[in-house]
């Protein structure tokens, strides 16, 4: 399971690089961005406190456990989004972050990431 959540971390890592597809939704309405917005922060920072955790000399399953509130702020952006846009479920997610600039964001393996950690 640990090794598992390292993949969707790393595939988290290359959602810039995704192609769209005909799974992509554009987001252009502001409070909809807002919500997608929110689930990228939640990810950047569970993915930075997990970094800082095993540059430390953390395990990757101690990190995520160790980290657990980290990921709940994942679960809870991705269940807030999800509940004003059932329709995003499993889908990419594109939305403007910037002049020009854009973020595509793949629900799935971020449902995936969210997955509370089994901890002793």
């Amino acid at each position: 399971m640990t090794r598992f959540r390292s993949l969707a971390l790393a595939a988290l890592l290359a959602v810039a690089a995704f192609p769209a597809a005909a799974a992509e939704i554009r987001i252009t309405d502001p409070a909809d961005t807002a919500l997608a917005i929110a689930i990228d922060e939640a990810v950047n920072n569970a993915r930075n406190a997990i970094a800082a955790c095993r540059d430390a000399g953390g395990s990757v399953g101690a990190c995520y456990c160790e980290k657990k509130g980290e990921i709940a702020l994942i679960r809870s952006a991705l269940d807030s989004a999800l509940a004003a846009h059932p329709d995003w479920e499993n889908r990419a997610l594109t939305f403007e972050i910037g002049q020009d600039a854009y973020r595509t964001i793949l629900l799935n393996a971020i449902a995936k990431m969210a997955e509370p950690p089994k901890c002793n």
